[in-house]
């Protein structure tokens, strides 16, 4: 008789609703709404490591900057419309309610009045093996 033991790993990814509303510059005539708009974030720094492994091009990561923090996502569900929204068309709503999350998620970014954001697509992330977890 064989044992099979399986591993399973369990993920846990926190969703968020955020706002949509009208793009910028050359899309302003594309309106987003919240259905149409993805926000996820993970647990911990494990779990970081598992989204930018495993996101898509089109995601746009978020994080706050020089700060331990949560990787927000966010991603259009039509994902042939993501690839044509360049990031400084984006509804600025949807980026505030992107960089209030991931914010609040940050142990002493939360605590601060204000901080900086970075903001890029997933295909700009670049994680190599001397990295440490959530890095």
């Amino acid at each position: 008789t064989v044992l099979a033991i399986v591993l399973v790993l369990v993920v846990m990814v926190f969703y968020y609703t955020i706002r949509g509303g009208q793009c910028l510059n050359d899309h302003s005539h594309i309106t987003l709404s919240s259905s149409d708009i993805i926000c996820y974030v993970g647990r911990d720094k494990h779990e970081n490591e598992y989204l930018i492994q495993y996101g898509w091009p089109g995601d746009i990561w978020f994080h706050v900057d020089g700060l331990s923090s949560a990787h927000v996502y966010f991603r259009l569900k039509n994902v042939d419309t993501v690839s044509s929204i360049p990031l400084d068309d984006l509804p600025p709503d949807s980026v505030y309610d992107m960089m209030q999350i991931c914010k609040n998620n940050s142990i002493a970014g939360c605590k601060l009045a204000s901080c900086k954001m970075v903001y890029t697509p997933h295909s700009n992330l670049k994680k190599t093996f001397d990295m440490e977890s959530g890095a």
